[in-house]
């Protein structure tokens, strides 16, 4: 369930499971909003019949605020890194897209997006850790830290004054 936004017009601190559903039920409510996630739809979309199924993604921004008129919406996706390496060429050329921030430039989209790589629930229990899970824990805790950060006028980061959300696709 999404929380209501904070006095600051942004979500309460901290990362919350919702379903897209949800998601365009509270946040997508004028015609920009409707046109951005019209967008993150067609990425998902390619992302399914790349992928076999929608992954879960985490949302941040301007998007997820009182913000009348969001300038885009920024989206981490979040793959299973057992499942990258075996990717088809035109799956890993769409990932390699997402994950340098290209949907603009190659598709005109306003999205921000980038990928993050977990790990599957079997290496998840694996007690060995190696640069792969110390690179994965270094990533999520880069994006836990600036998605729950604002920034001021001058573009300096404020840690720890907003919240954002993890999307479940597959969940309505």
């Amino acid at each position: 369930m999404i929380p209501d936004l904070a006095e600051s017009g942004y979500l309460p601190v901290g990362r919350y499971l919702a379903p897209a559903r949800e998601v365009e039920e509270r946040f997508v409510t004028n015609e920009r909003r409707v046109d951005l996630w019209n967008s993150l739809k067609k990425v998902m979309d390619l992302l399914e019949a790349a992928l076999g199924k929608k992954p879960h993604i985490w949302m941040s921004g301007s998007f997820l605020s009182a913000k009348e008129v969001p300038g885009d919406i920024d989206i981490v996706v979040l793959l299973d890194s057992s499942v990258v390496p075996r990717l088809s060429v035109p799956a890993q050329y769409l990932v390699d897209i997402i994950a340098h921030n290209m949907l603009k430039t190659e598709f005109d989209l306003d999205i921000d997006s980038f990928v993050l790589e977990v790990r599957s629930p079997e290496d998840a229990s694996d007690a060995k850790r190696g640069s792969k899970e110390d690179r994965y824990l270094h990533d999520r805790g880069y994006w836990d830290n600036l998605w729950s950060a604002t920034r001021d006028e001058q573009g300096k980061l404020i840690p720890c004054t907003r919240g954002y959300l993890e999307v479940m696709a597959d969940a309505g």
